[in-house]
């Protein structure tokens, strides 16, 4: 009795004192704003002045990965509230509940309040969670509904899962494929199949219930049901390079915060094979090994399958994606350093294996931060507020109401200049989408003045690593500004130089 109260005592000092830690490491860069983060805002200010479901006043387009997001921020903005801020703040809650319910689904995994508090301190500390929290995205959002899928499928609560699902869909298109992985366990878990069908249509009929509305939106107004931000990010092919480079570029950016507690994780899944089909092995052992993985099958076959999935379609990594497999990665960790250690026969240095392993990889994450991710945040922050915020700024101030600006970047500047955007990048630029799914990139479409066949553009701005490269008599340059790095992989310099178009001259 007294150790159940000296654990629940632990548990009410710790977590909190966890999610405060986490908290200070978030407000730290609480300015930091990605260029995103006002996509949604325009969309959500638009929503609010009735200007429908648009970056462009009266432009509907499926021009945000998620629905779900956008609409939050919008009811906040029917109070009045300033818009990035409310997304700051609201972000800022949803990741501190994340985790909380990281911690409760540790629990469950571990068996072990005293490992899942270190499990959830570890977690707290990825340089990747940081960095996306307090940003006004979408991603900590992803997470809280993600673990809370987790949570209520491990406890077989299936409908209450399948909803956390289904708004997890319409915040991560992604994930398109964790419900087939519920119905799955449904399968796995019954005692009774007979009832196996029923309980599986009713989930599915709950999940139709919460996203088919918006299919239904999202095909009227935009004529798909697919983001533009998938479909601009990612593609379907046969070319081996292409599957290099994704498949590359996916481990680099997560081994750089997950090389430790990945490790162990192949080792562990390793470990359980062997179990399973190492012939000396007794029936009984083999049996508690498969019922342990069919009790742990959705986000263990969750993990392989978005990484496969990632793969598959050749996305571009960004690492704010692999928060949707970064928490069972550090979960399954601790559980398979469990295994390990009993299998080595060295559970009496259990406590202490678990203690080590969490400060190294806290470490590893916290100087990552404070060594690279913070120096991107800190260049990004100053780049947004000398360099998109002015140029937006200036257009609002200089340019006529119906002027149309052509730029590949298309968040800060379009919010603060309240102008048509042509976005270089597709996202709510139908035409220009299809160039890019036809292989072309923004320097194709630069180069061969693609953009002139979709865009009657009075103003163009262009993103280069030298300012005026453009030679053009029908542009004149007005001024260009400065970015000192656009993120971790490019910290170059980079120009943005905003041109006129001069209509009146010959093309």
């Amino acid at each position: 009795m007294n150790d159940v109260k000296w654990v629940k005592l632990l548990i009410m000092v710790s977590l909190p004192l966890i999610i405060l830690i986490f908290y200070l490491n978030v407000v730290s860069h609480f300015n930091y704003t990605p260029d995103d983060s006002y996509i949604y805002a325009q969309f959500a200010k638009n929503i609010v002045n009735g200007n429908g479901f648009a970056f462009n006043a009266g432009e509907p387009t499926y021009g945000v990965t998620s629905p779900l997001w956008t609409l939050i921020i919008s009811l906040s903005g029917i109070f009045g509230t300033d818009f990035i801020l409310s997304a700051k703040v609201i972000d800022v809650f949803f990741a501190s509940l994340a985790v909380f319910v990281f911690f409760l689904f540790a629990s469950q995994v571990l068996n072990n309040y005293i490992i899942a508090l270190l499990a959830t301190l570890t977690f707290s500390m990825n340089a990747w969670f940081i960095r996306w929290s307090a940003t006004g995205m979408e991603t900590s959002l992803a997470v809280l509904l993600l673990l809370l899928t987790f949570y209520y499928c491990f406890k077989k609560e299936y409908l209450v899962s399948i909803f956390f699902a289904a708004l997890l869909y319409l915040t991560r298109p992604e994930t398109i494929i964790l419900p087939g992985l519920i119905f799955i366990d449904i399968y796995l878990s019954s005692i009774n199949k007979k009832l196996v069908f029923k309980k599986i249509v009713v989930s599915s009929f709950l999940f139709l219930m919460i996203v088919l509305p918006w299919f239904v939106f999202a095909k009227l107004n935009f004529g798909t049901i697919i983001p533009n931000t998938a479909l601009a990010k990612a593609a379907i092919g046969l070319r081996i390079d292409d599957f290099l480079w994704t498949l590359t570029d996916l481990f680099k950016t997560l081994l750089v915060t997950e090389s430790v507690t990945l490790a162990v994780v192949i080792a562990g899944i390793f470990l359980m094979l062997y179990l399973i089909f190492r012939k000396q092995n007794s029936p009984n052992l083999k049996k508690t090994t498969i019922e342990w993985l069919k009790g742990h099958f959705v986000p263990l076959f969750w993990l392989i399958g978005c990484l496969l999935l990632y793969i598959s379609t050749q996305a571009n990594i960004i690492s704010r994606y692999l928060l949707l497999i970064i928490p069972v990665i550090v979960i399954y960790s601790y559980s398979f350093i469990i295994s390990i250690l009993e299998q080595l026969k060295k559970s009496k240095y259990f406590y202490t294996a678990v203690l080590a392993f969490t400060i190294g990889v806290s470490l590893q994450n916290q100087i990552i931060f404070m060594n690279y991710v913070q120096p991107s945040i800190n260049s990004f922050t100053k780049g947004m507020s000398e360099c998109f915020i002015p140029i937006g700024s200036w257009l609002k101030q200089n340019t006529a109401q119906d002027a149309v600006v052509f730029t590949p970047d298309i968040g800060a500047i379009g919010f603060y200049s309240d102008r048509k955007i042509c976005d270089g990048a597709g996202l709510i630029s139908p035409e220009i989408l299809e160039f890019i799914r036809q292989g072309f990139d923004y320097q194709n479409i630069m180069d061969q003045k693609l953009y002139r066949k979709v865009c009657n553009a009075d103003y163009i701005i262009h993103r280069a690593n030298k300012p005026n490269v453009l030679v053009d008599d029908n542009l004149h340059p007005l001024f260009y500004k400065i970015v000192y790095g656009l993120g971790l992989s490019n910290m170059e310099t980079v120009y943005y130089t905003l041109y006129e178009v001069i209509k009146n001259r010959s093309e």
